[in-house]
């Protein structure tokens, strides 16, 4: 290549500027999206309950106006049922639309991490940001974090899980934090406060361990003063009220501000831990992930030390605050340790990992050693080994036409009053595209929940709801082929008690047979039988 041409190349890269990298990242999140989640085309259903009820809650309230908390219940945040809400009119009766949302979203998370890591290293320094971010593009969609997870997935789970918006709105805190630092801009700052509501509005208690990050930044900042603290925390505190007042307000002009507290916070207060509990879940957790959560708390280190690489008093001080926000972020995923199933809500720990092997390959290249290209090759080949989530075999996308088929047919152009009774949303409303009738339209936990089995509990309504008449077709989901000893997930005794004796009554009958449709997992059909002359007896069919 001729000098006139090496110099054209530069000049062209120059004016480029990060823009090819960018699109790379994008389209990045695509790939990985494609691979690690099962709203992607390649499979064949989506049949992870979380998704199914934010696709239905979402679809309900932006299509046909039925509020959450107020005429359909869950306790998730009302960002989520936005997000899948919109998914849902890109594709009603189908995962399209959340394929495409969940990309935006990794790829929006990819670009924000290759922004953060152009700051924390410098502008010159784009081969490690860049290496680094396909390097965790690689991880996410593989099983080579998590190797001791029992489930054959990756970190995403099966996928159209709240953590990865959760993602994607703590960097960009994290982001606009670093923007920040150099020109004090009131705008980054309602940036990084507006990221903050976002993730208050999809889970509130991960909240907690913000303060504590913000202080870490400012204290390594040889700069800050009083002024611009005051500054910065005013800008964070707008943009957080403009977004939370936003939603508090369209459910206030509704008339259902109380039902968004009494669910969204009384509801999830319940499963508050004690202090002990969590200890003992964190001691599980580490135990099981030893090598993620090392690394991850060597990231909380080096984003303490990244900014300034002060090597005194405030710069260890940042170090501690950032390790302890991480600490704290652990201590608030409530239940996340000894589930396999519950993997995902490890997500919002990433930017910490995503530092550390930051912090791995500045070593490194600094050093002028080839490991920045082995590195990711010793990745790319866990990848290959282990392609993520397997293809669905127990053919979900059959099983969910079929059931949406035998009840269309025994309906009869009537509509359509499904419950799923003591288990989650599997899918089928989404496959009917029918809104569900009732508040309780499913159960949030198939556990058998004895404390919660008051005559006001969840269990108790959807009991009622038979007796009154107001369903007329059940789907239940039961256990099978489990290992010696293992406990079933998907149970309920007392609801599937009550169904064998409605139809041990004659008031209520199978429809169809039994279907495999998860790992472990058979779903059942049942029908009320429309020529029954009083309602069924159910109050004893618990004892």
């Amino acid at each position: 290549m001729t000098d006139s041409n090496s110099n054209s190349l530069r000049r062209l890269v120059h004016k480029l500027g990060t823009w090819p990298e960018t699109v790379f990242l994008f389209l990045l999140g695509f790939l990985v999206i494609w691979y690690g989640s099962t709203s992607s085309p390649r499979y064949g259903w989506m049949y992870a309950p979380d998704a199914n009820i934010y696709l239905t809650m979402g679809q309900a309230w932006l299509q046909e106006g039925l509020f959450p908390y107020a005429d359909l219940f869950d306790h998730k945040g009302p960002l989520i049922f936005l997000i899948d809400g919109l998914a849902s009119l890109i594709s009603p009766g189908g995962y399209t639309g959340l394929y495409l949302m969940e990309s935006l979203a990794m790829g929006a998370t990819f670009i924000i991490w290759y922004r953060m890591a152009l700051l924390l290293l410098g502008s010159h320094a784009r081969r490690i940001p860049l290496i680094g971010v396909c390097t965790m593009a690689i991880l996410i969609g593989s099983k080579a974090l998590l190797p001791k997870l029992s489930l054959d997935s990756s970190i995403l789970s099966q996928g159209g899980e709240a953590e990865l918006y959760i993602l994607c709105l703590m960097s960009l805190s994290l982001l606009a934090l670093l923007k920040t630092r150099g020109t004090r801009s009131f705008l980054w700052s309602m940036i990084a406060g507006a990221s903050l509501a976002g993730i208050s509005l999809i889970k509130f208690n991960l909240v907690v361990y913000y303060p504590l990050l913000w202080g870490a930044f400012c204290l390594d900042d040889s700069a800050t003063t009083w002024k611009n603290a005051a500054r910065s925390l005013l800008g964070q505190i707008s943009g957080y009220l403009m977004i939370i007042a936003a939603m508090v307000l369209i459910f206030v002009l509704r008339g259902h501000g109380e039902q968004l507290w009494n669910v969204y916070i009384g509801f999830n207060a319940q499963y508050r831990p004690t202090l002990s509990g969590s200890l003992g879940n964190m001691k599980h957790l580490f135990l099981d992930n030893t090598a993620f959560l090392t690394l991850g708390g060597i990231g909380a280190a080096a984003l303490g030390w990244f900014p300034h690489r002060r090597n005194d008093l405030r710069g260890w001080a940042s170090i501690s605050l950032s390790l302890l926000s991480y600490l704290v972020l652990i201590l608030m995923m409530n239940g996340v340790t000894i589930i396999p199933g519950y993997i995902y809500y490890l997500i919002p720990l990433l930017p910490y990992f995503f530092a550390a092997l930051l912090l791995f390959f500045h070593g490194l290249m600094n050093q002028g050693t080839t490991w920045e290209y082995a590195l990711p090759a010793l990745a790319a080949l866990l990848y290959i080994r282990d392609t993520s989530i397997p293809r669905n075999d127990s053919n979900s996308a059959e099983v969910i036409g079929e059931l949406s088929r035998e009840i269309t047919s025994h309906a009869q152009g009537r509509p359509i009053r499904l419950l799923c009774y003591g288990c989650m949303d599997s899918g089928l409303y989404r496959a009917l595209r029918a809104t569900p009738p009732v508040f309780y339209y499913m159960h949030p936990n198939d556990q058998e929940q004895p404390n919660r089995n008051g005559p006001h509990s969840i269990g108790r309504t959807q009991d009622s709801y038979i007796e009154k008449g107001e369903i007329d077709y059940v789907l239940m989901r039961y256990p099978v082929n489990l290992p010696p000893g293992q406990k079933p997930y998907y149970k309920n005794t007392r609801a599937q008690g009550i169904m064998q004796n409605l139809v041990e009554q004659g008031t209520w009958e199978p429809l169809g047979d039994p279907k495999p449709f998860a790992p472990q997992v058979e779903v059942r059909l049942y029908a009320r039988k429309t020529d029954r002359t009083a309602p069924p007896a159910i109050g004893n069919a618990a004892q």
